[in-house]
């Protein structure tokens, strides 16, 4: 047993640290969560091999940390969260090989300067879901950090003028930090890197100027805002593949979304939208795989949107996860659907769907049109050269389209699936970290 290298003891009803683990003399990487540890004095301090410490869900106050824990020179990767912090524990910035750092989930009200002067390897940070109302201005010292997280936080009154300093950021999260118009920076060109940004629940009225000097971004969430119009430079995004606009007051979507030819995923649920305020050219979005437009104004189905079909690539490998609201990072859907939750099926179609039967090959594999005031008949047929589908809609319910060759599908109407904090806890916070270019590290959210 001395030579154990990974040792899991998740949720085993530990109060304290065995005393054999000191034994553990070649333990690289060690996971603990979900104990009833308050204290983490013990034997922890004596593995010097230790590389990773996954340490969440536990009890942990800020006096129980042993400042000696931050001295193991191997340890590359730490995980705090959902403790009872309310300081950063002392001795933290002696940890000068930390290169993943996950605090968050705890009620830690400051940062102090002396973690970013020394801390400057870090790749990944996560701070969110504290009381953080600044950070140092040390921060900008973090050259070398790919992610940060920051969600949950009141930082109303921070500016973060260090932003621009971290051009090796890839991903930022700052939902629901109070941001507005002036407490962003006017420019970000400087972060090239950056292809994720999540904005949502900050209450903007529009899209600050900062976001279209990010010509590499990929993936931006502007969803819970105050947004009424979408401008058209937008279409200097020409990188962009998922954009999240959902629980806005957009009215129309600008003509030059159908110039962004790499856009996958498009969310606009619970905004305003009719049928004007549809473009017309949809169609040339060629990679488009995802049009989400459920409780909006719509009375017809888009036309541009039939200008896509549903043929070979439209099926993907089965068993992959499906969301119609993502609120985060996004993984391939298990299959395609549409989705006709809440529409009127009393009244006959005021909807031509003779254009469906010209499908060819098509990306799309999601068209979620539901709660809108579309009239549909009870039943809708679809098909292409590749596939004959049936969609059976109702009042409510999730409708499926599956491949069957040459026949003719039943599709049910089930509970159409909605976002809840856990989908979106796991959507934003499953994360990867390859440490030292060997070790890939996943101590992400998956079990929120």
């Amino acid at each position: 047993m001395t030579g154990v290298q990974w040792l899991k003891l998740d949720k085993t009803n530990l109060s304290t640290v065995p005393e054999e683990m000191g034994k553990l003399v070649k333990l690289e990487n060690l996971s603990m969560k979900g104990n009833n540890l308050d204290r983490l004095y013990g034997e922890l301090t004596d593995l010097n091999c230790l590389r990773s410490l996954n340490l969440r869900r536990k009890k942990v106050k800020t006096s129980s940390v042993p400042a000696e824990l931050f001295k193991l020179e191997e340890l590359t990767t730490l995980d705090l969260s959902h403790n009872n912090l309310r300081e950063v524990p002392a001795g933290m910035e002696t940890a000068r090989s930390l290169l993943v750092l996950n605090l968050s989930h705890n009620s830690i009200a400051g940062v102090p300067s002396a973690l970013f002067m020394h801390l400057t390897d870090l790749l990944f940070l996560d701070l969110s879901h504290n009381q953080l109302e600044t950070l140092p201005p040390q921060t900008r010292r973090l050259a070398n950090l790919q992610t940060l997280i920051l969600s949950h936080n009141p930082l109303g009154h921070f500016q973060f003028r260090q932003l621009p300093s971290l051009q090796s950021l890839a991903v930022l999260h700052m939902r629901a930090t109070q941001r507005t118009l002036n407490n962003i920076p006017a420019s970000l060109e400087a972060l090239t890197s950056l292809v994720e940004l999540d904005l949502a629940q900050n209450d903007l009225p529009r899209v600050p100027d900062a976001l279209f000097t990010l010509p590499n971004l990929k993936r931006p969430n502007l969803a819970d805002n105050k947004l009424t119009d979408m401008p058209q430079n937008m279409e200097v995004w020409q990188n962009l593949e998922n954009l999240n606009l959902c629980r806005n007051e957009l009215t129309a979507l600008p003509a030059a979304l159908c110039k962004l030819n790499a856009l996958r995923r498009l969310y606009v649920n619970d905004n305003q939208l009719d049928f004007e305020g549809i473009p017309s050219g949809m169609g040339k979005l060629g990679a488009l795989e995802v049009f989400s437009a459920a409780n909006n104004k719509l009375e017809m189905v888009p036309e541009g949107l039939f200008r896509f079909s549903v043929g070979s690539s439209l099926w993907p490998a089965p068993g992959l996860p499906s969301e119609t609201d993502p609120q985060g990072p996004l993984g391939p859907l298990r299959e395609p659907s549409i989705s006709l939750v809440g529409t009127d099926a009393r009244e006959p179609s005021r909807v031509s769907l003779q254009q469906l039967s010209l499908f060819g090959p098509c990306p799309l594999w999601q068209l979620v049109l539901g709660r809108n005031k579309i009239p549909l008949q009870n039943r809708l047929f679809f098909s292409s050269s590749k596939c004959k589908l049936r969609v059976a809609s109702g009042n409510c319910g999730f409708t499926s389209l599956r491949k069957q060759p040459s026949s003719l599908e039943n599709i049910s109407a089930a509970t159409a699936p909605t976002a809840n904090g856990q989908d979106q806890a796991r959507g934003h916070a499953l994360w990867h970290c390859r440490l030292q270019g060997l070790l890939r590290q996943e101590i992400g959210h998956q079990d929120y």
